[in-house]
Order: C-alpha cells, then structure tokens, then sequence
C-alpha cells in the first residue's frame, strides 16, 4: 500500500471512529451518572485511535507538498470535525461556560466581574444595575438557565482572554434567544471548529515556511 492510500485509510477510519464516539457520546449526556458512563471503553477508543493517527502522520510525512495533499488533509480534519459536531460533552464541560460567557459578553461586556454562582443565586430586581442585567439574562429563556447550571467551578470567575470571549460572543450573536441547551452547545462547537480549521491551515503555512513537510501537520489536524 502506498502511503498516499495508508494514508486516506487512516483518514477513512478515523472519520469513522468519530461518528462512533459521537454515538458513544450519548452515554455521556448531562443526568447519566458516572457509574454508567463507559469510561474504560472510551478511553480505549482513544488510545486506538491514537495509534491509527500515528500510523497516518507516518504515511503523510512521506508524501510530497501539493494540491491532493492538501485536500486529504484538510478534508478529513473536516469531516471529523463534522462527525463530532452532535456529539455531547464527554466528562469535560467547559463547554457550558463558553456559552454562558458569550451571552455575557453581549449583555454587558464583562464576564470577568460576576461569577455564575453569584448570577444564580441573585434574586431578580436586586443589587447592582450590571447583576440585575444577569439576572433578567438568566431568566430569559430556559436555554440559558440549563447552561448556567451546568457550568462546574460555578463560584469562579471565568479565566478566558478577551480574544476568546470575542469568539464565545460570536456564538452567542447566533443562537437565537429561545434556543435550547442543546442548540446553543452545537452552535458554540461550530463556531470554534472554524477557528480550529484556520489554525489547520496556519500550521500548514507554517511548516511551509520552515521547509517542513505538510504532514506534520496531522498532529494537530488528525
């Protein structure tokens, strides 16, 4: 096998593995307990799935610079992308917080002051003018009351740069006001994939610059 066909077989799988997972994700979802959560099988598909990605860098470093390269890298960095898009949070739920941050960000354009314990435990009509903005925010639809729930470390502030928040707000501008918890999450997800893919092919400029071969950009993209 050539490696151009190894590697279009390790991306085949892999985009394969990712709707898997994203299958699997559903034994993950907000409510199931920890005890059924398949944490050891998980875990499992991860590091198989590592050994494939290893064997596909392999494969791709030996491949000369060009279009087709190109295409089947970024191509299935995309389409694996897509496969998880659905998929639920899987024991990290940082997620919950981006969301919440971003709503922040266009309700009063400080995330940073409040933390969202502090939000959820305010009665409405009360203190400061910016807190009672968070409250009617919490209240405005049951989208945006799940989320505040969910976020772990709820008493701390949030710790996200304003480039970040920036990215978080843009997700935010397009989840309507009544979405759902779930819509909100896919939004969100979407939004970040398209910086990560612009980071895909930052990485490959780069390595070009530094007279790198393309394929190394698989750690990242794969």
């Amino acid at each position: 096998m050539t490696p151009q066909s190894r590697l279009i077989a390790c991306g085949v799988f892999l985009c394969s593995w990712c709707a898997s997972i994203s299958l699997l994700s559903q034994r993950f979802a907000s409510g199931q307990r920890l005890s059924t959560r398949p944490v050891p099988l998980f875990t499992a598909a991860l590091a198989f799935a590592f050994v494939v990605s290893l064997v596909a860098l392999h494969a791709a470093v030996r491949l000369r610079r060009g279009t087709k390269l190109t295409a089947i890298l970024i191509g299935f960095s995309c389409l694996m992308r897509l496969a998880l898009l659905p998929s639920h949070p899987v024991q990290e739920i940082d997620i919950y917080r981006y969301m919440w941050d971003g709503a922040v960000m266009l309700e009063t354009g400080d995330p940073w002051k409040f933390s969202p314990a502090e939000v959820h435990e305010s009665a409405s009509e009360t203190g400061p003018a910016d807190m009672q903005q968070l409250t009617a925010l919490r209240d405005s639809s049951l989208g945006i009351r799940k989320t505040l729930h969910r976020i772990h470390y709820s008493k701390l502030t949030t710790i996200y740069p304003p480039v970040s928040q920036f990215v978080f707000a843009a997700a935010a501008v397009l989840s309507p006001q009544q979405a759902s918890v779930r819509s909100r999450l896919i939004v969100t997800r979407a939004t970040i994939t398209l910086f990560d893919i612009l980071a895909i092919v930052a990485a490959l400029r780069l390595l070009r610059m530094t007279g790198k071969p393309d394929g190394w950009s698989v750690v990242y993209a794969w």
